[in-house]
């Protein structure tokens, strides 16, 4: 287990998507980490992730990776999920984080995905 990693929200990590179903995100990825650090802590170690993809696709829901960062490619706003990070078969490695306007606006966008409707 990765029971001594602690993850950050704006984090971008590695990790396996595995198990999944339909048209989930699968296989080993980068991801973004959302859930901020207090709830990263207070779940000791389930974590709030949105995957990363090098699909081009045009889509409101996809947003580009600033450049400059070892990883490239689009933030699925539309895959969020919760993960076990200290879980051994997530294989969860950090890479990089993002920059802080980068994350507020995937945080805002992200946020509208929890609007009331009605």
């Amino acid at each position: 287990m990765n029971s001594n990693v602690t993850f950050n929200q704006g984090d971008i990590i590695m990790m396996n998507f595995d198990p999944t179903k339909g048209h989930e995100q699968h296989g080993y990825r980068p991801a973004l980490v959302v859930s901020s650090d207090d709830f990263n802590v207070m779940c000791g170690g389930v974590i709030k992730v949105v995957a990363i993809t090098s699909n081009e696709k045009d889509f409101p829901l996809h947003i580009e990776i600033p450049a400059g960062l070892p990883i490239h490619g689009r933030v699925e706003l539309d895959h969020e999920r919760s993960i076990d990070s200290r879980s051994k078969d997530r294989e969860c490695k950090y890479v990089c984080s993002v920059p802080s306007e980068f994350l507020d606006e995937i945080l805002q966008k992200l946020g509208l995905t929890y609007k009331k409707s009605h």
